[in-house]
């Protein structure tokens, strides 16, 4: 997919980034603009060869280096934060951008382990992310843990109710943190899609959330819309924000 959203100068120069599910989508997308904006990344994914290939593709250098981690395994997500300090010496940003879709059905048809999956990989991954790198900001006085929520979070739509609990979820946890972190110099906000043009949206089953229908626009979003708002919010642009469920919606929350 072509990058059509302009790369300012580079507001990330210097800092460390942890993005998950780089391997594809906005988290591929993000790791794009992360590194064109001068960060270091970190790129994560519980497929390791797709992660290796968003790094490959990036062609960034000793800038960027991929692991595999499943986010809902806190010892694996302990081994890309160690790796994150061993390699470039700090952690300004956390991006949890891993995500797990769920096919359409009514709420009837929905089985326990699809409920317990959306949960764990949408919203029990950013407590145990946050478990391990805010002890790390605190020392620091700073940093930012963002979220990729979802439109569906705080507009639900219908037959998705493990995802939307989940990231309805992921948007209050953000909030939560960012109350109590913000004294120590950390900041916590999410964004939120609206249906994206991504290898994800398939995964959802039919409807008119999976087509241009989603939006007062009339197209899908793209990954690179995205991440580039995960990039401002990143940025010492976006200082005096916290606790933020930035929409990037295509007017779907209108």
């Amino acid at each position: 997919m072509a990058n059509h959203t302009a790369v300012p100068a580079r507001r990330l120069e210097g800092r460390t980034a942890i993005i998950t599910g780089a391997g594809s989508g906005i988290g591929r997308a993000s790791v794009e603009r992360f590194l064109a904006e001068g960060a270091n990344v970190v790129a994560v994914d519980i497929d390791g060869a797709a992660a290796e290939a968003t790094v490959a593709a990036a062609d960034a250098g000793e800038r960027a280096v991929a692991v595999t981690v499943d986010v809902t395994d806190a010892a694996a997500v302990q081994r890309s934060v160690d790796l994150a300090l061993e390699r470039f010496g700090s952690l300004d940003v956390y991006y949890n951008n891993a995500g797990l879709p769920q096919v359409a059905a009514l709420v009837e048809d929905v089985d326990d382990e699809t409920w317990r999956r959306a949960i764990d990989v949408n919203l029990t991954a950013i407590f145990l992310a946050a478990r391990i790198v805010v002890p790390i900001m605190k020392r620091q006085a700073s940093g930012v843990i963002l979220v990729t929520a979802s439109m569906s979070g705080i507009r639900p739509r219908p037959q998705l109710c493990a995802y939307t609990a989940a990231k309805g979820g992921a948007v209050v946890l953000a909030r939560q943190l960012a109350i109590e972190l913000a004294e120590f110099g950390i900041r916590v906000n999410s964004v939120n899609p609206v249906s994206t043009d991504t290898p994800m949206l398939s995964q959802f089953g039919s409807g008119d959330h999976t087509t241009a229908k989603a939006t007062p626009i009339g197209r899908l979003g793209r990954a690179d819309e995205i991440a580039a708002a995960a990039a401002f919010l990143a940025s010492d642009d976006a200082s005096f924000i916290t606790g933020s469920a930035l929409q990037v919606d295509g007017g779907r929350g209108i």
